[in-house]
């Protein structure tokens, strides 16, 4: 992404972030969601265009509802979380993780390996267990070898919530798998679509978040899919997944 389309795509986030401070099913049923958006739309509209970040730290908790067929009536929750930073208009970290947390005492069914006289205790160590974490990444570190540039792992590390019962070993980072790289509104969007929670239909179907979806779409995702076309049409001797570890060719 060239300097223009970078202070455009700041800009882009700030609206985005505005537009869901101000929702008012948002203020109304996810308050906190709300202030933490217009407390990162501040952030960068402080900001300079050169260099920026937000977190979304604390991470957004949002309690998944009326979901007898997958978490059995029980306690469960989304935990959204990540961190974008530019410098000198370009990418130096870019992660944003999805997870799913349960409580181990409502949903005895979903985890096995606990012991009873654990999930009998009332203290939350014992019975809140992070079940899925998924990152979505850019790899912008200098070990990039054989890792696609823009990718998923299942597992890894938050650097912002560390569960007390990790059911999920943080040490394990592979493998990472090929994926558009997405950003914290397609993944928020993405998300929010496929859970029954507060933030439903109302939300995520009005015509204006829809469009900064897709805005979000047209800066993240096309000139990624692009390439992808562009290498079946010349289709060169060195296989897709190699190219997509290459940053000369495939940083996004």
């Amino acid at each position: 992404m060239d300097e223009a389309n970078i202070v455009n795509y700041k800009n882009h986030l700030k609206r985005a972030f505005r537009h869901i401070s101000t929702n008012k099913k948002i203020q109304r049923e996810c308050g906190e969601i709300g202030q933490f958006s217009n407390n990162i739309y501040g952030l960068l509209d402080e900001s300079r265009d050169d260099e920026w970040s937000f977190g979304i730290n604390p991470p957004w908790i949002i309690p998944i509802e009326k979901d007898r067929r997958n978490f059995d009536q029980g306690e469960a929750k989304l935990m959204l979380s990540g961190l974008m930073h530019v410098e000198n208009h370009e990418f130096t970290m870019y992660s944003f993780v999805s997870s799913i947390i349960i409580n181990a005492r409502e949903n005895p069914g979903a985890i096995t390996s606990i012991p009873l006289e654990e999930l009998s205790e009332c203290n939350h160590v014992y019975t809140d267990r992070l079940i899925r974490r998924f990152h979505f990444d850019l790899a912008t570190g200098e070990d990039k070898k054989n890792k696609p540039i823009s990718h998923f792992q299942f597992g890894g590390n938050d650097r912002f919530y560390t569960a007390p019962n990790y059911f999920l070993n943080k040490k394990y980072g592979l493998p990472r798998v090929p994926y558009p790289p997405i950003d914290f509104i397609i993944m928020f969007d993405m998300i929010v679509r496929q859970f029954k929670t507060k933030i439903d239909g109302r939300f995520y179907n009005d015509s204006s978040w829809v469009k900064i979806v897709q805005k979000s779409e047209d800066y993240r995702l096309r000139d990624y899919y692009r390439k992808i076309f562009t290498y079946f049409e010349k289709r060169p001797r060195i296989p897709l997944v190699r190219q997509m570890c290459d940053e000369e060719i495939f940083f996004c």
